[in-house]
């Protein structure tokens, strides 16, 4: 049986998909669905059969934050809040082995609020 939780919070990555959406960054919009997407299929599944996939997604996802915030030149604005999500994001990791349920389900809202600081801060040179 599979905890719900951790299913709920991959639906957290749909919020900065939908804002990708919106502001036309289509390679993201597809990134986050997939991750999305792979983040409830292996949640649902036995997870050590699957257990290569969601950190190759989870990788991808942080590469292409980090080249967001590249090309938006690290705007202070956008950029200095994402560190703090990344040492929480990283904070759950070290804690996932003591409950898992739910470090990685803040790991997964962490993830996502990364990722809309990165949306914004890049769609912000063109506004």
């Amino acid at each position: 049986m599979f905890n719900k939780l951790k299913i709920y919070t991959s639906l957290f990555f749909l919020v900065p998909m939908f804002l990708a959406l919106y502001f036309k960054i289509y390679l993201m919009a597809i990134l986050l669905l997939t991750v999305t997407i792979f983040s409830i299929i292996f949640h649902i599944f036995d997870e050590k059969k699957l257990k290569i996939i969601d950190p190759i997604f989870a990788y991808i996802l942080i590469a292409s934050n980090l080249y967001l915030c590249f090309l938006f030149r690290f705007n202070l604005i956008y950029f200095l809040p994402a560190p703090l999500f990344v040492l929480l994001a990283l904070i759950c990791l070290v804690k996932e082995k003591k409950n898992y349920e739910l470090y990685h389900s803040l790991w997964h809202i962490f993830s996502g609020i990364i990722t809309i600081f990165c949306i914004l801060g890049y769609i912000s040179k063109f506004i």
